[in-house]
């Protein structure tokens, strides 16, 4: 996560740089070369990777068939599907203003990339340093509660913006995003942990939630494409007076995500909760981040087999 913070900076840094020289397109040429270098060390490390078992089973052969058919299972369980579609539905609201929140700080506000880059940053960090606190949250409470609160501050999340377009007030609401979003991320990961009826695949829920997640996430973001081209039109027919016309797309996502919420609050349920492993058991990893979603999370546990053994 460090690493990751330190390139996000330097990257503005470098970027602000070229643009003061006047080489902007020097400046992005040696970044996304970086980029693209990174990734190819990557994927060729990847490939040295060893395959341990490199020829399926008969019956490994077969998952793809039983996959469909768990997922039509998994979409009549009531909870699971409310569920689902509720993180969806959020996830989709939000990437209708997602990509037009860097189109307002650079083209409108005019800030620095550097700017823009500590503005990214602190949302992510706020998400890493607010984690102890929802997970404890979550272990006394619930996940059911953290997930209601943080779904009442998201649709607000956009509202902000439009208030004031100074820089270090823009660096608190985005911190109050990172701040929305890691309890947010957290709290309906472990939901679904929870909610995942007893011996099932858990991969299997997380993928249909996924898909259905990335289905939404592509709908939210075309209107959002849609809306910004109207957004003009549409601010001059409004009885009041906005300041940008992507206040538009912003009031609009808000008006959404609260629709999303009031949807999903009355239809949450607190499952009865599972056993957990130990803290020192489960490994967490920062595996990426983006406007959309924020900060996400993978995990694993580490048990060992005779307790694993014993529990069954």
């Amino acid at each position: 996560m460090a690493t990751s913070l330190v390139v996000f900076l330097a990257g503005g840094a470098m970027l602000s740089i070229s643009e003061a020289s006047g080489k902007a397109w020097l400046g992005f040429l040696l970044l996304f070369g970086l980029a693209a270098t990174g990734r190819l060390v990557s994927a060729w490390l990847l490939w040295e990777m060893h395959d341990p078992d490199p020829h399926p089973s008969a019956a490994q052969s077969r998952q793809f068939a039983d996959t469909m058919r768990h997922t039509l299972l998994s979409l009549k369980d009531k909870t699971f599907r409310n569920y689902s579609l509720f993180v969806a539905g959020m996830q989709g609201m939000v990437a209708i203003s997602a990509p037009f929140f860097a189109v307002y700080m650079l083209s409108e506000l005019e800030f620095s990339y550097l700017q823009y880059s500590l503005c990214s940053i602190s949302s992510i960090a706020t998400q890493f340093v607010t984690l102890n606190f929802w997970g404890r949250m979550s272990d006394r409470f619930g996940n059911r509660l953290v997930m209601v609160i943080t779904s009442c501050i998201l649709p607000t999340l956009p509202l902000w913006w439009l208030i004031s377009p100074n820089f270090y007030y823009l660096l608190w609401v985005q911190a109050l995003s990172g701040f929305a979003w890691s309890g947010f991320s957290l709290s309906t990961a472990n939901y679904l942990y929870d909610i995942r009826p007893h011996r099932t695949n858990f991969a299997g829920y997380a993928a249909v939630q996924s898909a259905i997640g990335a289905t939404l996430v592509f709908v939210g973001a075309l209107f959002g494409g849609y809306l910004a081209a109207a957004a003009p039109a549409i601010r001059e027919q409004l009885p009041f007076e906005l300041g940008s016309a992507i206040f538009v797309v912003f009031i609009c996502s808000a008006l959404l995500r609260s629709l999303v919420s009031l949807w999903f609050i009355p239809r949450a349920v607190e499952p009865r909760v599972r056993h957990h492993p130990h803290l020192l058991k489960v490994v967490y990893r920062v595996a990426r981040f983006n406007a959309i979603s924020g900060m996400v999370l993978d995990w694993l546990t580490v048990i060992n087999r005779k307790d694993e053994e014993r529990n069954k």
